[in-house]
């Protein structure tokens, strides 16, 4: 449903919120004001400060270098300008919840209630000054959502908003993939876009990244390698860090001074090559279950019980409603990732994207259990 403009009470309530959020996010930037970047946050760096042509971005998708880059071109080449280019993106992200949710849901309390929710969320806060592009991929992957479901806008600007967006985030991170090509296909049926529009998103999507392809083809023999080297890792991690050995594995040794190292190995190559059926099966449950009910950081903590129970009342009550298709973004963006969630130890960072969708749905369970105290009480006052 769309909704109009937000009205002065709604506007007030948000704009207290970005507030309480971007404190609790420089407070978060102060209390590691000297520390060193983390590793992949220095090679985001020298990359933005060095890119010498638009697509040499190493091992790493072009998206976040790019902006990176931009930030600094305004604001100077710091560490601390790198720092304080994620708080304010993950402020940004803060109303880009709220708006999606509010337009999505035809509520603007529960856009409220899920920003809330991603302002004051200890793991966002806690990440917002690292460096890297996690709030960034999480705005994209939003909008592209946003964009995928909502029936605000005639076929021609969905149309340019889906190749837009799907694109921006492939260049962020090429393993969202497994959201943003089956959603165009299922944005394109539902929105009645026709199948010239829908092979002119693909088409426009392509040509954004057929240059990261071609780079990273003729860099290291393989189009997704900036993927595919995740395989590497987590084929090593899971193997040879267990004392295990297998096909194209390193020796310990070797391991020892290079988690990447061994033969190359693509995502189908690892999970499918390397994994009996059965054993492909119950790492998928097991990961889609750690991630969604047990194991997930926003679960464990503080007030993480409260967050698990009303994201569960959530995806009951969309389960319900037509909006049940917003739960595919989370499903899908998990995707392949969710094989390597049962590792330990597990990295929470890699499906960080997947987190404000999920206080979206939470948001959805604030509101189910409030109406029906609602009506409750008018029961009880009405007998």
């Amino acid at each position: 449903m769309k909704l109009g403009a937000p009205g002065r009470r709604e506007l007030i309530s948000i704009g207290a919120i970005l507030a309480f959020g971007l404190t609790l996010r420089i407070e978060s930037l102060a209390a590691i004001a000297g520390s060193p970047l983390r590793p992949d946050a220095v090679v985001y760096r020298h990359l933005a400060m060095t890119l010498p042509s638009p697509y040499e971005t190493g091992i790493r998708e072009p998206g976040w270098p790019w902006l990176v880059r931009a930030w600094f071109t305004v604001f100077g080449s710091s560490e601390a300008a790198l720092r304080t280019s994620t708080v304010m993106l993950s402020t940004a992200l803060i109303g880009l919840v709220w708006w999606a949710g509010r337009q999505l849901s035809g509520r603007p309390s529960i856009g409220l209630i899920a920003s809330l929710f991603v302002a004051w969320s200890d793991a966002l806060v806690r990440q917002s000054p690292s460096g890297l592009r996690l709030e960034a991929w999480s705005i994209a992957l939003v909008s592209f959502g946003y964009v995928a479901f909502a029936r605000a806008w005639n076929p021609r600007r969905t149309s340019m908003l889906l190749a837009i967006s799907g694109a921006a985030v492939m260049l962020i991170n090429l393993a969202s993939i497994t959201a943003v090509v089956p959603l165009i296909a299922y944005a394109a049926w539902r929105g009645r876009l026709g199948l010239r529009r829908a092979t002119l998103i693909y088409a426009v999507v392509l040509a954004v990244l057929v240059p990261h392809w071609t780079h990273e083809q003729n860099a290291y023999g393989d189009p997704f390698h900036s993927t595919n080297v995740h395989a590497v890792f987590y084929r090593n991690h899971e193997f040879v860090r267990s004392g295990h050995r297998c096909d194209g594995c390193p020796t310990p040794a070797q391991y020892a001074l290079n988690a990447y190292a061994g033969r190359p190995v693509t995502w189908i190559g690892y999970i499918f090559g390397l994994h009996t059926p059965r054993v492909v099966v119950s790492r998928f449950a097991h990961g889609f279950e750690q991630m969604f009910v047990t194991e997930n950081p926003i679960f464990r903590r503080a007030r993480g019980w409260v967050v698990r129970l009303l994201w569960l009342v959530g995806v009951a009550v969309l389960l319900t409603r037509r909006q049940r298709e917003v739960l595919l973004l989370p499903v899908l963006a998990l995707g392949g990732t969710a094989f390597v969630v049962p590792l330990r130890p597990f990295d929470w960072r890699v499906v960080f994207d997947v987190t404000p969708m999920m206080y979206l749905v939470a948001a959805v369970g604030v509101a189910a259990i409030t109406d029906a105290l609602r009506r409750a009480v008018r029961q009880i006052r009405a007998g």
